[in-house]
């Protein structure tokens, strides 16, 4: 999952405080297990914080990670599929890689391309990234998988991967943006750019946003209605086009230096996207999640039948409750605690960002 935090000051007499982003990082500490860095940049003006949760490069893929020449400074959270085809891409080029992590390949398309580089990543992802030219490049996902908040005070910046995080940056009473709960009473969920609390945005999907002492700039860089190309064949036709693009999407979503899971709930999207991940020849793990309601059990319907080779299914029975407890409608199905990269990534069955 992994979390990203920072305060970057946006006028030569604002400097933020190394307490606050070590506060902002503690926020986040749940969203990344396996490893944390801090870093402040020469001048002062510029700190951000990473939490891992390490999927791709173990061993080199820490952050935050640097360009060659210094420049250019970066932390990221999510994955970008196609990265293995862009790194080829990149080498034929010219430049030299120092670790396996998609992230050093998000790093050297920002330092060549700018924030055009957005344009060309499918995956789940935000980041921010420091010129030290004296800009900040802040971008979030095409459909807005991975969160991205940010609130400016005192002259600084703050962004973080959580509310929590950049609330404890400000240190100031929590106040309702009453638009925002309006938005959550009637739609059931606070659209972006707000959050709950008043002063506090969500930078939206399909965002890409540059920040100096001038100010700020941000532009739409994916729309979903213009990207589409009118579709002319038959029902038949369409479902040809589909499978390959399904199955390629599958497969680079399969990427990991770590053991891989699925949530298998016995629908369509989870269904399809787990026959399709076989095909691959992945050596895989589902989990669904038991209801007591026997109609309502993915269990029941995840694990119908007969399991295919290489397919490990697991469920456990619901945990008892305390006496005078409510009782619980669903209850986890995680294995046995085990060894911290021990459980297997496990992979949401949407297919976004393609």
């Amino acid at each position: 999952m992994c979390g990203i935090a920072g305060a970057v000051a946006l006028s030569p007499s604002a400097a933020p405080r190394r307490e606050v982003v070590e506060e902002m990082s503690r926020c986040i500490a749940h969203r990344g297990p396996d490893g944390e860095g801090l870093w402040t940049s020469p001048t002062g003006r510029v700190m951000m914080a990473h939490r891992r949760l390490a999927i791709i490069d173990l061993a080199t893929g820490d952050q935050p990670q640097f360009s060659p020449d210094g420049r250019f400074a970066l932390v990221f959270n999510g994955e970008i599929y196609n990265y293995k085809e862009l790194r080829a891409e990149l080498e034929r080029d010219g430049c030299a890689f120092r670790t396996q992590s998609d992230t050093e390949v998000l790093l050297h398309l920002i330092a060549r391309e700018g924030d055009a580089c957005v344009e060309r990543l499918r995956g789940m992802f935000c980041f921010a990234a420091w010129d030290r030219s004296e800009q900040l490049l802040v971008a979030r996902d095409r459909v807005g998988k991975k969160p991205f908040y940010w609130s400016v005070r005192d002259g600084i910046f703050y962004f973080a991967s959580s509310l929590e995080a950049v609330h404890a940056a400000l240190g100031a009473p929590r106040t309702l943006d009453m638009a925002a709960l309006d938005d959550y009473l009637t739609l059931g969920w606070v659209p972006a750019p707000r959050t709950i609390f008043a002063g506090i945005h969500k930078l939206e999907p399909s965002v890409v946003m540059t920040l100096d002492q001038h100010g700020a700039h941000s532009r739409v860089y994916w729309d979903l209605a213009a990207d589409r190309d009118p579709f002319e064949g038959s029902l038949d036709d369409a479902a040809d086009a589909l499978l390959p693009m399904l199955r390629e999407a599958t497969r680079i979503r399969l990427r990991a230096d770590v053991p891989l899971g699925i949530f298998l709930s016995g629908g369509i999207d989870s269904s399809l996207v787990t026959a399709m991940a076989m095909q691959e020849d992945a050596t895989l793990h589902t989990y669904s999640i038991r209801f007591d309601d026997v109609e309502s059990d993915e269990r029941l319907r995840g694990t119908r039948g007969r399991a295919p080779r290489g397919l490990t299914p697991s469920s456990t029975p619901p945990r008892p409750r305390p006496t005078g407890s409510p009782p619980s409608s669903a209850t986890s199905a995680s294995p046995s605690p085990t060894p911290r990269r021990s459980p297997p990534r496990c992979w949401r069955s949407t297919l976004g960002s393609m």
